[in-house]
């Protein structure tokens, strides 16, 4: 998909993918060389490849699939990075937390250690893992709410 395709969805609500677990819905907020920035209300902010992006869908009514509403206005207050390059990403994201790929058998959680045009390296529990680059569909970083809520629930 083109560039320019892409940069006139920006602040419009969208879907990447049509579903499964790499699949993701929300507003578009950058469009980058190789990588694609999308804000869910669940999620957070979740950098999506473009190699992996099979289809893009617009919302006409402004709306996720869950119903949500964004505003324009809760966007622009968002702290996140966004070079450009999904490899200038993973050295800003080095020594956070992150969250590789979005679900099923792939995903993998842990403290980004080292990146380079092969592979990246991830500290989980006491255990490096080196996951191919190719691989790696989505990213994202920091805590995620479903964690967050968990821990919530287990201090009462």
């Amino acid at each position: 998909m083109s560039k320019d395709m892409m940069e006139s969805l920006v602040n419009k609500v969208i879907k990447i993918n049509r579903g499964g677990p790499e699949s993701g819905s929300g507003v578009l907020i950058g469009v980058k060389d190789d990588y694609l920035v999308l804000y869910s209300q669940n999620d957070g902010v979740v950098y999506f490849k473009n190699q992996h992006i099979k289809s893009l869908t617009e919302s006409s009514n402004g709306k996720n699939n869950n119903g949500q509403n964004y505003s324009l206005d809760q966007l622009s207050t968002l702290d996140y990075v966004a070079p450009d390059t999904f490899e200038e990403l993973l050295e800003d994201l080095r020594y956070q937390w992150v969250t590789i790929n979005r679900g099923g058998p792939e995903k993998v959680e842990g403290v980004l250690h080292d990146s380079n045009g092969e592979f990246v390296a991830l500290f989980r529990n006491e255990e490096l893992l080196r996951l191919s680059m190719y691989h790696i569909r989505s990213i994202s970083y920091g805590v995620s709410i479903e964690e967050e809520e968990n821990e919530e629930e287990d201090s009462y």
